[in-house]
């Protein structure tokens, strides 16, 4: 399965049906009961959390359910629509977890309780990984004559790095903070550029403001990152659905 790390919390799958009779509870055998049948709605509910995460899935990886509870609330008549969401809730290790909640054209009739996980089965791709899945980068840093000042050697590149002048470093050079919230916002540009061109959207220009505050005491902790994108070219709509793909990536 794909890194959960790629997979984002708020990540949502949908699935609509319209409840038609091999789907009522007297197919499971409750004679006489003509309702939405509670195993048909577990089957919706594996369905879609298999659509939240299927984007971040390569082709040939799966994921499978490992844990369901289910509050079945109400009765569903055969012909009536019913609209299943599963959301992403947290992702980490090989597990992902949602909640996923049924509505139909009246009132909720399901949702999890609490959560629904599922979890990646082993492949031999991720017992014997090749040189090939892997992307690596690799950075040598030093220090220097001046306290407090790093330089670091990027492929071809050089970077000087300083401490801050509150940590006692001179302060002239971008800080280590500023180097990553760089990472954060240019990686921020180039996904929302990529998925405009994979995805055929007209962006003639995208820029990211970042900002992030901190305490000065304990400056190893964000207390708050803010991104915000301007974007050149596209609808307000398409706009949205661009930074939104950032956000879940």
């Amino acid at each position: 399965m794909a890194c959960v790390r790629s997979i984002g919390a708020g990540q949502e799958g949908r699935l609509e049906q319209v409840v038609r009779p091999e789907h009522g509870a007297d197919r499971f055998q409750n004679a006489g009961v003509t309702v939405l049948a509670t195993p048909v709605l577990c089957h919706w509910f594996e369905s879609a959390a298999v659509r939240a995460i299927a984007e971040q899935l390569e082709p040939g990886e799966a994921s499978v359910g490992t844990r369901l509870s289910i509050e079945h609330l109400k009765a569903t008549p055969v012909g009536m629509q019913v609209r299943v969401t599963a959301r992403v809730v947290g992702a980490g290790g090989r597990r992902v977890t949602f909640e996923v909640s049924a509505v139909d054209d009246v009132e909720l009739v399901a949702r999890s309780s609490p959560r629904c996980n599922r979890s990646a089965p082993p492949t031999s791709r991720e017992v014997r990984m090749s040189a090939d899945d892997l992307v690596v980068n690799r950075v040598h840093s030093a220090s220097t004559a001046t306290p407090g000042r790093a330089v670091n050697q990027v492929r071809d590149h050089q970077l000087v790095i300083d401490e801050p002048t509150h940590l006692g470093g001179p302060g002239e050079q971008i800080t280590p903070a500023e180097a990553f919230l760089a990472g954060v916002s240019a990686c921020g540009v180039l996904l929302v550029q990529s998925r405009a061109r994979d995805s055929g959207v007209r962006l003639d220009r995208v820029e990211a403001d970042i900002e992030a505050v901190r305490h000065r005491r304990d400056t190893s902790v964000f207390q708050r990152i803010e991104i915000r994108f301007r974007l050149s070219g596209p609808t307000q709509g398409e706009a949205i659905d661009l930074v939104d793909h950032y956000k879940t990536h």
